[in-house]
């Protein structure tokens, strides 16, 4: 019988570039090449492809554990009795390290004082546990992985909540420095980064005045007979010190003895309302925050926040100054500064400062207020030029748009409604690349400017992934702007990456195994960095290192199915190749 012979068939190539991020709404065989079908800790990359989701790691200004630097010391007679944890020195150098990995003729130190280390006898306090013949031998990747995660692991242990209970109430940059609040029995405590660890930012004390006829400087004296302090800050409210009508409050430390109604001297003049008081902040609130110099001088920018819970405030970093808004016991919830003004956003009401002046919220001062009928959730900057900018009102089933300017001889506020439909939940708000993004009951919507003046457009941008986040309840959104990416996380631990490809997101699920309360980015020494508040009190910074805080990464990734032109043609798959690019040493 002759031999049969395989039928000739053509042989086609076919490319699919990854990206368009998950499709859970196409039918199968419908979706666009390269999407995919289930993802977790995936993110979509600016100008195609997907990477997996960066690691975290916990933060609070001591040294970052993915910035740990090891040295493998490699000793051909071996060492003796050494484990992991040894502390140990170099006869020679005087290098001191701590040893994070041990076989019987290598050691691997990290935390390294001195040095650097050289062919010499390492001891053990005196104690000779072997002699070095070569410092950094040639090793593969995967034992890099193993000794970078040791090393890594040493500095994390270092790294400590704030002190308190309960989750991280807000997190903050400003100046180069990260700032977070949380929860010490019913107080809430401000934190700053320090060499080591975080550090308490104290508050200091208030005192009102009224009759100010002679201004007091930052640093200058108050004295009224034998008590005396140290003026941090003057918030002027109202008048003025030339006309001898200035009143507001003078926030002070160190106080020693009593003030009491009565004039005072010192560096300045005013007449006292009475004693000072001890300046305290209660936990249990969600803490906003936004950066604004309303002044002329550099280096003057200053946090203003709110939390729902307490009085209004300002913070430079070192002084807090609650801020009277007039407001009573009805607090805040949102804060921008537009137009030289600073705005609050309580419930259904939207009010702002008088211009240039944070502290001062009359309306015979230029402050003013204006109402939306519906429970506000966030505020956006419009971008534009000086004139055009624009405010836009984010609330819970609306959106409103204010433009124009308080400004004298200006056109007046002009304060409109441009969605009665679509609204978004609170901390749900950001701004990328000109698009207004926000999350709805039922997924996200995104607003930008049309060509007609005043108007605005919104639509749906994520119906491929709407049956994954549908009714979910947002806890915060932060903005990677060095990756023009947009992350909002829900109250389960879930989150979703939006990438911003020009034209459209691209929408990746991820998961970090914990709930995140509260995110922001900003620059630290010219450099963009992002942060989380963690429910479980401690602060994170995202992106970067190699794990989850130690845990290994969980990832996956399945793309949609293709029938690669024809859906009815039976196929065999000869050859396939993955462009994959990588960061350290893996298997597949």
């Amino acid at each position: 019988m002759a031999a049969r012979e395989l039928p000739q068939v053509s042989v086609q190539v076919d490319a699919s570039a990854f990206g368009g991020g998950l499709d859970l709404t196409s039918p199968p065989g419908m979706a666009k090449s390269g999407t995919a079908r289930f993802a977790t800790n995936y993110e979509a990359e600016f100008g195609g492809g997907y990477r997996r989701l960066g690691g975290f790691e916990r933060f609070s200004g001591r040294p970052s554990p993915h910035a740990a630097i090891y040295t493998l010391l490699e000793a051909s007679a071996g060492f003796t009795d050494l484990v992991v944890g040894d502390a140990v020195n170099g006869l020679t150098s005087g290098a001191t390290a701590v040893v994070i990995y041990v076989t019987a003729t290598r050691i691997g130190v990290t935390k390294i004082v001195g040095g650097p280390f050289v062919n010499e006898v390492i001891r053990e306090g005196v104690i000779a546990r072997g002699t070095v013949t070569e410092t950094q031998p040639v090793i593969d990747g995967f034992l890099d992985n193993v000794i970078s995660e040791a090393a890594a692991g040493l500095y994390r242990t270092d790294i400590v909540a704030p002190a308190g209970a309960g989750p991280i109430r807000g997190v903050a940059v400003l100046n180069s420095v990260v700032y977070c609040w949380r929860g010490s029995g019913a107080n809430l405590v401000t934190y700053k980064q320090g060499a080591t660890g975080w550090t308490v930012v104290p508050l200091f004390s208030q005192v009102s005045f009224t009759g100010g006829s002679a201004v007091y400087a930052e640093g200058s004296s108050l004295v009224q007979g034998a008590a005396t302090a140290t003026v941090k800050r003057v918030v002027l409210e109202s008048g003025t010190f030339g006309a001898g009508t200035a009143a507001g409050r003078l926030i002070i430390d160190p106080v020693a003895g009593v003030f009491a109604a009565g004039a005072a001297v010192g560096g300045g003049a005013c007449v006292l309302a009475g004693a000072a008081a001890v300046i305290s902040v209660l936990d249990g609130g969600r803490v906003q925050t936004f950066a604004f110099n309303f002044t002329a001088s550099l280096n003057a920018e200053r946090l203003y926040c709110c939390d729902g819970v307490n009085a209004e405030f300002e913070f430079d970093g070192t002084v807090l100054v609650p801020i009277t808004t007039g407001m009573g016991a009805i607090r805040a919830t949102q804060v921008i500064a537009h137009k030289n003004h600073l705005f609050y956003l309580y419930r259904g009401s939207l009010q702002h400062s008088s211009i240039g002046n944070p502290y001062q919220w009359s309306a015979v001062t230029g402050a003013a207020e204006l109402g939306t009928g519906d429970v506000g959730t966030g505020l956006l900057v419009v971008s534009g030029s000086e004139s055009s900018a624009a405010l836009m009102v984010i609330c819970r089933d609306s959106v409103f748009v204010l433009y124009g300017t308080a400004a004298a001889g200006s056109e007046p506020w002009d304060f409109k409604k441009i969605s009665d439909q679509a609204g978004g939940q609170a901390n749900a708000a950001q701004e990328i690349a000109g698009v207004h993004m926000t999350f709805d009951r039922d997924g996200f919507n995104r607003f930008r400017p049309t060509q007609s003046f005043g108007n605005f457009e919104y639509e749906s941008v994520s119906r491929n992934i709407d049956p994954l986040v549908r009714n979910a309840s947002v806890k915060c959104s932060v903005l990677v702007r060095n990756k023009s990416r947009y992350r909002c996380f829900f109250s389960d631990g879930l989150f979703v990456s939006a990438t911003f490809t020009g034209k459209s997101f691209e929408w990746m699920p991820c998961d970090y195994g914990m709930v995140i309360e509260c995110a922001v980015g900003g620059e630290i020494n010219g450099f963009y960095r992002v942060f989380y508040g963690g429910f479980n009190g401690m602060v994170y910074e995202a992106d970067v290192g190699r794990s989850f805080d130690g845990l290994e990464v969980e990832a996956g990734l399945r793309l949609s199915s293709q029938s690669q032109r024809s859906p009815l043609t039976l196929k065999q798959y000869r050859h396939a190749e993955v462009q994959i690019e990588a960061e350290s040493a893996f298997e597949i």
